[in-house]
């Protein structure tokens, strides 16, 4: 975009005090007559005929030439539109850079075409416009919004050329147009909606499939641009007139012309004017008065852009000459008041004293003069199409000395503040009040109905049984499966498919339960985050996997069910983006536990974070035990006595893998040999800080040289994860990163492999979700890495010290759900999620098995206890050998109410090389000599 070496934007003036100078009242009092809307339409304010006034209608392009000594005049006057009376008058001001371009982008007349370089710059000052208005200080009476600018400039960004294949090109690009058009939302939102109760009626099914294939069909009939009243923009880009745009006759066509690499094809005075016209058009839809829409009509100030310094090269003649070119060929009005600055009279860069091009230039004490001057050859100009048509030059005369200075400022201080006019009382704050009051009591009963089964979920309240209710997380709340839980909904087949198991198992359950009511039963809730932190659907794949585990444990529970063996119903509940509504939904849970006894014990739990602490003592106020597939973080089982896990914790996989660092010859190790651990600045994420702390703990006693270094993965406060990568590029040492798998690893991977790798990589354990999803994995070619794993497949559970035959792949994951593969050892079952919450849920079923079996009512309580008495030898007579030997290796609370974390549980190393996951496990435990010891806690 031009000279590199230059910015295209500078800093305003440290001051925007208004200068004075002969002539500053007339330009101030004609600047705020010119932001004046009229009540009704958009004609002069001054009496004339129709038919004229429609041709005068329009605002000038107001061009300054000023002096240095008057550089603040443009912040000035933004300055009086920001403290107008009683509101603020919607602008923006940019300051360009003078010497932008200087000497690489020189244009001899304003008649010379543009070329692509000039587009660039342009689209870029564009951009900057729209952000400038759209800020929320301008919103008063509603965000400004640029879909038509901001659709081009998206596709002008579209790189289609690696797609050799025509279908292909237009697939990729009706796919990125979906993404961003709103029935994408309506999809997603009638997905939910349109769910069906286990026990509905078959019609209704039919109707909510129908309702489904809606928003794919009004997308395909919207984005043909021929859809009146339903192509909206689409249709506007087929009907404006630049670039020709009925070639080859369907907006996807026109579309592909402007993507990169297509759009530099094209004339680029074309391309310029089409960009401008955009930006003109969602300017003029901000206005368009509509009945349902009267927010156009409440504005009664124009919008102002205020373009300080401009030049032939920074892009500021061009954007005027595009505006006076699209409102000579349009026709139409747009509410953009256009004040400029500049030293020279543009469009020509003459000096104001060139006599020799004669431009019309008015002294600022005339200004009011030139612009009635400028109004009555507005129409002769228009229709001549000249090319100095819109401009209005007022030339701004030097700084005034002595006494005058004094005398102008008395003249004009009376004139400080602007006042914005009041809205037409038909479209005013009062009547807008009652319409909506009016509407509102009639339609009182439907809302409080719709709010009632919002989410999709047609249960019950959903604050006292099953239900699902939208919150600023997601949709959290408590399903049975027949309402989808996975946000966003529009996911892979597979998301569905283990809803739909999880149903199907839960009617066989309560018809078990409805024709034998004396066997006994127990419903357990599966708790996750199952809406995506990041809103996309593969950073769910780990949430996906531990709902499949639960699911084969449930499957296999009620193949054997008897009076013995309870029957198993799972309820699936959300707790929302991060778990930050896992507290609500667990008091959810305790209120339904009240109605249905049956409900013992909640299983799963995302995240070692401060949210999930606070979800945690929920569960326990609500006296229902929990057994946490995933969590690791050493603080969970602190004054929490109904809370255990499956997995290891922190001081245990960090122990692990700093013995793996001293005792295998993966790692290059030494007296003094360099770690640095890497984990989040996130103050809720306790799983991330305190697997720091564990790391350097362990490494630091090892005698190694441990540095810690934080990255904030929102960017704001610190590096990001990206840069945090690049920070590792020539360190020889071991890098350790203790944070998120999804979404930071993938960013801190992306930085690491700008440069020659010469770290060794280690990862925690959540990296396993990273790990699971195996495009995002496959995308990393460059940094091979080693990473903690609770679980592996096949040869890994030999080495781990897990019994023959408990592996991922015999438990029954792909017997239930055929797209997990058994053979692919790179496969998703690698990362362990699902073989992880099957152990948990079986450690819940076998303690209410131990309960039947004695005849013992399956109660919370009586859960709690058997969970603690697990253990593989126990002085408890009546007790025995109660190990379990689980898939992801041998599970022992050694017999004591006390311990809520696993024996020596077993953990593994392994390794990504060139994106694909080794089969061959590098280390694991407790197989190898060199193992710490834990004896559980």
């Amino acid at each position: 975009m031009g000279d590199n070496s230059q910015e295209l934007f500078s800093d305003p003036p440290t001051s925007n005090e208004m200068p004075v100078f002969n002539g500053v009242t007339e330009l101030v009092d004609l600047v705020e007559q010119l932001t004046r809307r009229p009540k009704w339409g958009d004609t002069p304010s001054e009496p004339v005929s129709r038919r004229e006034s429609r041709v005068r209608r329009g605002l000038p392009l107001l061009c300054l030439i000023r002096t240095q000594p008057h550089d603040g005049l443009l912040p000035a006057l933004g300055d009086k539109l920001a403290t107008a009376s009683p509101s603020r008058i919607p602008h923006a001001y940019l300051r360009l850079n003078e010497e932008f371009g200087t000497g690489t982008r020189t244009r001899l007349t304003d008649h010379d075409p543009l070329d692509h370089a000039d587009v660039e710059v342009l689209r870029a000052l564009l951009l900057a416009v729209a952000a400038e208005l759209s800020r929320s200080v301008n919103s008063r009476w509603g965000r400004f919004r640029f879909p038509a600018l901001f659709l081009m400039t998206g596709l002008m960004e579209q790189d289609l050329d690696e797609l050799a294949e025509p279908g292909e090109r237009t697939s990729k690009l009706r796919s990125w147009l979906r993404q961003r058009d709103i029935t994408s939302r309506l999809e997603n939102s009638l997905g939910a909606a349109t769910s069906v109760p286990s026990d509905g009626p078959t019609w209704l099914g039919w109707v909510a499939r129908a309702l489904r294939l809606l928003p794919p069909l009004l997308f395909a009939a919207k984005v043909t641009g021929r859809a009146p009243g339903l192509s909206g923009i689409y249709r506007w880009f087929l009907r404006q007139p630049y670039l020709s745009p009925q070639i080859p006759g369907d907006f996807i066509g026109f579309a592909e012309r402007l993507t990169a690499g297509e759009w530099a094809r094209e004339d680029p005075e074309q391309v310029a004017r089409l960009l401008v016209n955009a930006l003109l058009e969602d300017l003029r839809r901000s206005y368009r008065w509509r009945p349902w829409q009267l927010r156009g009509k409440r504005r009664s100030t124009y919008t102002a852009l205020l373009l300080d310094n401009i030049t032939r090269a920074n892009g500021g003649y061009t954007l005027l000459r595009m505006i006076n070119s699209v409102r000579n060929e349009i026709g139409r009005f747009d509410p953009l008041l256009v004040i400029s600055a500049s030293r020279k009279v543009p469009p020509s860069a003459v000096e104001p004293g060139d006599h020799t091009h004669k431009p019309v230039v008015y002294n600022a004490d005339k200004a009011a003069v030139g612009h009635g001057h400028w109004r009555d050859s507005l129409a002769n100009d228009r229709r001549a199409r000249r090319s100095t048509a819109w401009y209005l030059r007022v030339l701004v005369p030097g700084a005034p000395t002595g006494e005058q200075v004094e005398e102008l400022r008395q003249t004009f201080r009376p004139r400080e503040r602007y006042v914005v006019p009041p809205a037409p009382w038909l479209v005013s704050r009062t009547t807008r009040v009652l319409l909506v009051v009016a509407l509102a009591a009639s339609a009182a009963v439907g809302a409080w109905q719709w709010t009632d089964h919002r989410c999709g979920d047609w249960g019950a309240l959903p604050w006292y049984s099953l239900g699902l209710t939208r919150t600023v997380d997601g949709c959290a709340g408590v399903t049975d499966g027949s309402a989808d839980i996975f946000e966003p909904t529009s996911g892979p087949l597979q998301f569905r498919q283990v809803l739909d198991a999880v149903l199907a198992n839960n009617r066989e359950a309560v018809q078990l339960h409805a024709d034998h009511p004396d066997w006994p039963y127990l419903t357990l809730v599966n708790m996750q985050a199952f809406t995506a932190a990041d809103d996309k659907a593969d950073s769910l794949t780990a949430q996906r996997e531990g709902l499949e585990g639960v699911a084969v444990a449930q499957r296999a529970q009620l193949t054997t069910a008897s009076r013995t063996e309870p029957i198993v119903r799972v309820l699936i509940a959300n707790a929302g983006r991060n778990m930050l509504q896992g507290p609500a939904v667990a008091a959810q849970l305790g209120r339904m536990a009240v109605s249905d006894p049956s409900i013992g014990g909640v299983v799963g739990l995302d995240m070692s974070s401060k949210p999930t602490q606070d979800t945690i003592d929920a569960l326990t106020t609500a006296g229902l035990p929990m057994v946490a597939s995933t969590l690791s973080a050493d603080s969970l089982v602190d004054k929490n006595p109904l809370y255990f896990q499956v997995a290891p914790q922190n001081r245990r996989e960090a122990a692990f893998a700093a013995e793996f660092a001293r005792n295998t010859g993966a790692v290059p190790h030494g007296p003094g040999t360099k770690v640095r651990v890497y984990y989040t600045a996130d103050p809720q994420d306790t799983y991330s800080t305190n697997l720091a702390d564990d790391v350097a703990t362990a490494f630091t006693d090892r005698n190694f040289v441990v540095d810690k270094v934080q990255y904030d993965p929102a960017g704001k406060d610190g590096k990001p994860a990206n840069a945090a990568g690049r920070d590792t590029c020539g360190f020889r040492g071991i890098v350790y990163f203790a944070g998120r798998g999804v979404p930071d690893f993938q960013d801190f991977l992306n930085g690491a492999q700008q440069c020659e790798v010469t770290a060794t990589y280690l990862a925690g354990d959540d990296v396993t979700r990273y790990v699971a999803d195996t495009a995002k994995r496959q995308a990393n070619k460059a940094v091979p890495f080693y990473y903690v794993s609770f679980s592996v497949a096949n040869e890994s559970k030999a080495a781990a010290g897990a019994p023959e035959g408990t592996n991922g792949t015999t438990f029954g994951l792909s017997d239930q759900f055929g797209f997990e593969s058994p053979d692919n050892l790179a496969s998703r079952s690698l990362d362990g999620h699902a073989a992880l919450s099957f152990d948990a849920t079986r450690v819940l079923i076998s303690a209410a098995r131990y309960l039947a079996q004695h005849d013992i009512p399956i109660t919370p309580a009586g859960l709690w206890r058997e969970i603690g008495l697990i253990n593989r030898a126990t002085d408890l007579a009546d007790q025995g050998n109660t190990a379990l030997a689980g898939v992801t290796g041998d599970i022992d609370f050694g017999g004591s109410l006390t311990h809520h974390v696993p024996q020596n549980k077993a953990i593994a190393m392994l390794r990504v090389v060139s994106g694909e996951v080794v089969s061959k496990v590098v280390a694991a435990c407790p197989a190898e000599k060199w193992c710490p010891q834990d004896n559980g806690r």
